[in-house]
């Protein structure tokens, strides 16, 4: 048995929703949904913006390596399970919510169907990785393992070996050795050649050396301030006001930002993201100061030590 890991979007092929920038997929080559605002558009059949008609699509979701996986190998039972195959068995709700009791789920279906041998490959997103226990299972396959190093995020890195150690484990858990196969840009990585021997000792001496070099936790506090609004002139003047303000308090902090947030455009509402270096002495005027202040045209949220800055 065959567990493939994709580390990238659920669906066909990438595509972006004009309220989010966040990244979509191509369902089926009808219609584009963002993954983040859950908006539908169909498949434009030219630019909105030159009206030229040579557009190219791009990407490869977990869609896209079943109907590979079926082209290549017929003969084989294979199955999908990722966030959109949920998002069908529970008819559209949001992960989470609780669906009613005579709708049967079919990411259980798929789920019993491998875990008692009656299919050869399952196909999935990070949803497989964790908590499974399949001790058929003699192979695992990660497609793409560089996507979450590229993300501009500090834990980067550590989220990755953590994805690749954990879905490594999923594989001879039986009586049989299990292989793992890594897809990558960047085989010379220390996170993907750590996750590669199974060296915690040896990434964790890497990792928290660039930590305290670049001042990020465990050697400092984050404060993360991100400001949205449908306007983007109006959220970009909001985070500079802010910023000069917290300038000002001189409390030996290092601000970085403004900038627009990784995901600058969510639900038809532009972001822009503060983040704030400090200690707990440091950081107590700004809290302070955060506390009370409202900006004006737009909304602020404060995350303190937040789990992850996208």
């Amino acid at each position: 048995m065959t567990l493939t890991l994709h580390h990238g979007a659920s669906s066909k092929q990438q595509a972006a929703s004009s309220e989010a920038t966040a990244r979509g997929s191509l369902l089926a080559a009808r219609y584009m949904q963002c993954h983040a605002c859950l908006r539908r558009e169909p498949v434009p059949i030219q630019c909105p913006t030159c009206r030229s008609m040579r557009l190219r699509q791009f990407g490869v979701g977990t869609q896209k390596v079943e109907e590979e996986l079926h082209r290549l190998f017929p003969f084989v039972k294979a199955a999908r399970l990722d966030r959109d195959i949920v998002r069908q068995s529970t008819g559209g709700r949001p992960p989470g919510q609780v669906a009613g009791a005579s709708v049967r789920r079919r990411h259980e279906r798929i789920y019993r169907a491998f875990a008692g041998g009656e299919l050869d490959v399952l196909i999935g997103t990070q949803m497989i990785a964790k908590g499974f226990d399949f001790p058929k299972v003699t192979l695992v396959g990660v497609v793409d393992a560089d996507v979450s190093l590229h993300l501009p995020d500090f834990r980067s890195a550590e989220r990755t070996f953590d994805l690749l150690t954990q879905v490594a484990g999923r594989t001879g858990r039986g009586k049989s050795k299990g292989q793992v196969l890594v897809q990558t840009h960047h085989p010379g990585h220390y996170a993907l050649e750590a996750a590669m021997e199974h060296d915690y000792v040896g990434f964790y001496a890497k990792e928290i050396g660039d930590r305290e070099r670049l001042r990020y936790p465990p050697f400092c506090r984050l404060v993360n301030i991100v400001l949205r609004t449908t306007k983007e002139a109006a959220v970009h003047q909001a985070a500079e006001d802010l910023a000069k303000r917290l300038e000002k308090l001189e409390a030996g902090v290092d601000l970085l930002g403004p900038a627009p947030a990784p995901h600058n455009r969510l639900r038809n509402q532009f972001r822009y993201q503060i983040l704030i270096k400090g200690t707990d002495e440091t950081l107590r005027p700004c809290l302070n100061f955060l506390r009370t202040y409202k900006p004006a045209k737009a909304f602020m949220s404060v995350d303190v030590d937040p789990a992850d800055i996208l």
